[in-house]
């Protein structure tokens, strides 16, 4: 027993895989259930190093080829469509429930809403993946900065090739409400990638500008106060929206 603790805590993704059995613990999931789970977390070790992986925000872009993976090396016996269904649950299961635990943002497939404007603008998060080149951590900071915009709007019945500075007021107004000056520049940035990419398509008429839309701190100020409404909003308009 305490060599398979001390092999675990061996590994790169020791203190990762020895949180989630602790989470299991937890749980009070079976023994044989635990041993599993780390087993394959263990293969999932070595898998990711030998694809180069050298952050934990680098894990999410290998679980699938990893669950190809082992259904290749342990699915050889399978004879049904719910065998082969058990042998990918082995190893996706405890992968994806481990990097909920362990990376930032990270949520399972199947726990995932639908993406933001996957309906209206189908093209955008493959344009960010294959032109723009993002890695997948950075496309869940565009899906979770731009799913409230999206809610925003359908909720509000406004189309986006009707977009206007008040629409965009209203909604930065909002969440200038809650979120820190990080979080507004996330927004931003996100933003006016996206107006582009609606200007290229053809969706709205008028290319959106690039300039940065937010000032620096004003004195007495620090990062970790909240953006002013305000100021949020008449230079997000200001910056992005057609003159």
């Amino acid at each position: 027993m305490f060599k398979a603790i001390d092999r675990i805590k061996a590994q790169w993704l020791g203190p990762q895989i020895e949180r989630y059995a602790q989470f299991l613990d937890e749980l009070h999931t079976s023994n044989s259930t635990v041993r599993q789970h780390v087993r394959a977390l263990g293969h999932f070790n070595d898998f990711v190093i030998g694809r180069g992986a050298t952050c934990l925000d680098d894990l999410p872009d290998h679980v699938d080829a990893f669950v190809e993976h082992w259904q290749a090396g342990h699915g050889r016996w399978c004879k049904s469509a719910q065998d082969r269904a058990a042998v990918v649950a082995q190893s996706r299961v405890p992968v994806e429930r481990m990097l909920s635990l362990a990376v930032p943002g990270y949520t399972r497939p199947s726990n995932r809403p639908a993406m933001p404007f996957s309906t209206s603008v189908p093209g955008f998060f493959p344009f960010l993946l294959k032109e723009k080149g993002l890695r997948q951590t950075s496309i869940h900071n565009y899906t979770f900065t731009l799913r409230p915009f999206d809610s925003y709007l359908a909720q509000a019945g406004i189309s986006l090739d009707k977009l206007t500075p008040a629409c965009i007021t209203e909604f930065i107004n909002d969440r200038a409400k809650t979120l820190h000056k990080s979080g507004m520049l996330n927004t931003a940035g996100a933003l006016r990638v996206f107006l582009r990419y609606l200007h290229r398509e053809g969706i709205i008429a008028n290319e959106s500008t690039a300039r940065h839309p937010f000032r620096a701190p004003s004195a007495g100020r620090t990062s970790s106060d909240c953006w002013p409404a305000s100021t949020a909003a008449a230079t997000w308009v200001n910056a992005t929206m057609p003159s």
